[in-house]
């Protein structure tokens, strides 16, 4: 299945890309109950993770954290 974003015009743009800027794989090749698909994919999710804060830096930010998470 492939993603279409919808212009204005009604004009198609190109498919969109998968994770770490892939095509998405097929359903049937895709690695279903994992984080990641391969090496790659483990990277990019490690960059994105170093993002994310702790719960102590948002407590210490005055924020809830997800209960579920501590």
């Amino acid at each position: 299945m492939e993603l279409y974003e919808i212009r204005p015009q009604g004009e198609r743009s190109e498919p969109s890309s998968g994770q770490a800027g892939r095509p998405h794989k097929p359903v049937e090749e895709a690695e279903n109950g994992t984080m990641v698909q391969d090496e790659q994919d483990a990277k990019r999710l490690g960059k994105d993770m170093e993002q994310v804060e702790t719960n102590q830096e948002l407590r210490e930010a005055g924020l809830v954290p997800d209960p579920i998470q501590d």
